[in-house]
């Protein structure tokens, strides 16, 4: 299973040198395969880019996979 994970940057905030940054958001939906993660992420990207640009904003979006956990046994 794969998600989308999110790094936003407000790129023109007053006082601040550098832009800032909220790493590992998340999109809350699962993907059964790479593939179709991508898929989703590029079609989200299509609808957000130009708004982000008129906001001065910057986006990484990337696929990610699930950890597996192991078996949890009670001990």
């Amino acid at each position: 299973m794969f998600y989308i994970q999110a790094m936003l940057c407000l790129l023109h905030i007053q006082n601040m040198p550098v832009p800032v940054c909220f790493t590992d958001a998340t999109i809350p939906y699962s993907f059964e395969t790479k593939e179709e993660c991508i898929l989703k992420r590029d079609e989200l990207v299509l609808i957000i880019n130009d708004d982000l640009k008129k906001r001065k904003i910057s986006m990484i979006l990337f696929c990610n996979e699930y950890e597996q956990l192991g078996d949890i046994t009670n001990v």
